[in-house]
């Protein structure tokens, strides 16, 4: 018991560091939380398109009756099919029920913030299973929380990130569960349990 709890409490201050520097590498966006958003003028504007992504997923469910993957409002009279347009679903709806309480733009950059904290957390659980299931991790046990957190940092922090979020390219920063589900798979592979891959569905869903 005093093994997990002690363990947990290395997991909560992980996540909270990460959570930290993502707020302090993509300052001043946390000044700016309901008024921009990350893009370039340089480029297409693609970020707008992912703020309208959150607005007509919840409002062609909830005002339209209609499906999502479909639009009348775009190449009006024509329309739009949307299926492989890049709605990038975890995002949308994580919008839905914020929608009533927060503006798109904040939505949009909490998301941002989210991911970039939890591919870094996502990224050093899965470094230190890897890890701890080495022989040399075995002997020298206590390198593998520190090895893990680097193997966060390049993860989730890297410059890959940031150029896909100065030109809008929302749903290539979105790589939180990239890591999930490959520790979700080893673990279904080596140790069998309907948990496992219930998670690593999940997270590959």
């Amino acid at each position: 018991m005093t093994h997990t709890w002690s363990r947990s409490r290395i997991y909560l201050a992980v996540l909270l560091i990460y959570a930290v520097l993502a707020v302090v590498m993509t300052w001043p966006l946390a000044t700016h939380l309901f008024t921009h958003v990350p893009g370039s003028y340089n480029w297409a504007f693609d970020e707008y398109s992912f703020v309208w992504n959150g607005w007509w997923f919840r409002h062609s469910l909830l005002t339209l009756g209609e499906s999502p993957l479909h639009s009348s409002y775009i190449f009006y009279p024509i329309t739009v099919d949307l299926i492989l347009y890049t709605y990038n679903f975890f995002n949308v709806l994580i919008s839905f029920p914020l929608q009533p309480f927060l503006p798109l733009t904040a939505i949009g950059n909490l998301t941002f913030l989210f991911s970039i904290a939890m591919s870094g957390f996502s990224a050093f659980l899965l470094a230190e299973y890897l890890l701890r299931t080495t022989e040399h991790s075995r002997r020298v046990p206590k390198i593998v929380p520190y090895a893990a957190f680097f193997a966060g940092l390049v993860y989730g922090f890297s410059s890959y990130r940031m150029v896909y979020a100065a030109i809008g390219h929302n749903d290539i920063w979105s790589t939180a569960w990239i890591p999930f589900y490959t520790l979700y798979l080893l673990k279904t592979i080596h140790e069998p349990g309907r948990r496992n891959a219930l998670l690593a569905g999940l997270f590959f869903a």
